[in-house]
């Protein structure tokens, strides 16, 4: 689900969805699913005639990007290693699962060096196995399709590009190398992204396209 604050925005600017609608050109049901935080998929020319009204200068002051009704994710990070050209942190990803009510950890390592701009392995731990409630959950993903699963795969991109200790690097990231976990008979995922790419509102459109979802 894409979350925004459009509906503060509206009342903050004494305005109703009819007039926001005949200002930007932009239907009024499109316009009702968003300020309700009610839609899956949303047109990037929207948000930026929204975004222009308002005169908004970046994305995070319309709304968050994880489109996913069915999980929220949180992340920690441990110590971090300093090497000759990078450095690595060990990650916990929590994917609270809200059709189970569970938290599910995933464990792995997230490096931002030279030669990549930010690896992220969520690849299991050596010594942890991958706990049954995960692999069901990311079987759950897959079932739906691979859109779903890299739809999964760039909500926890996200929210590790969002933890403080990545943060204060972001500027200098420019790719992402994600590798999802191999569970069983499911192959490991590995997506190459484009950092700005990743982080635009259309790029959930990019995905349908990618996976012949439009057709």
């Amino acid at each position: 689900m894409i979350e925004t604050n459009l509906s503060e925005l509206l009342k903050s600017h004494d305005i109703s969805i009819n007039e926001l609608s005949d200002k930007i050109n932009i239907g009024r049901k499109p316009l009702t699913q968003l300020a309700n935080n009610e839609s899956k998929m949303v047109k990037f020319d929207t948000i930026e005639k929204i975004m222009n009204y308002f005169r908004l200068s970046s994305f995070d002051q319309l709304l968050t990007l994880s489109i996913s009704d069915e999980y929220n994710i949180s992340g920690k990070l441990s110590e971090r290693k300093l090497y000759s050209g990078f450095s690595s942190y060990d990650v916990k990803i929590y994917v609270n699962d809200d059709n189970a009510s569970l938290s599910l950890p995933i464990f792995g390592n997230v490096y931002v060096g030279d030669n990549f701009d930010l690896d992220i392995e969520l690849t299991g731990d050596d010594d942890i196995e991958i706990d049954s409630q995960t692999i069901n959950f990311i079987y759950r993903v897959l079932n739906k399709g691979k859109y779903y699963l890299e739809v999964l795969a760039r909500d926890i991109a996200l929210t590790i590009l969002n933890i403080p200790e990545i943060h204060k690097e972001n500027s200098n990231i420019k790719t992402i190398i994600f590798k999802m976990p191999q569970i069983s008979d499911i192959p490991e995922g590995v997506y190459l992204w484009n950092k700005h790419d990743l982080e635009q509102p259309n790029f959930v459109d990019f995905l349908a396209d990618k996976y012949n979802l439009n057709d």
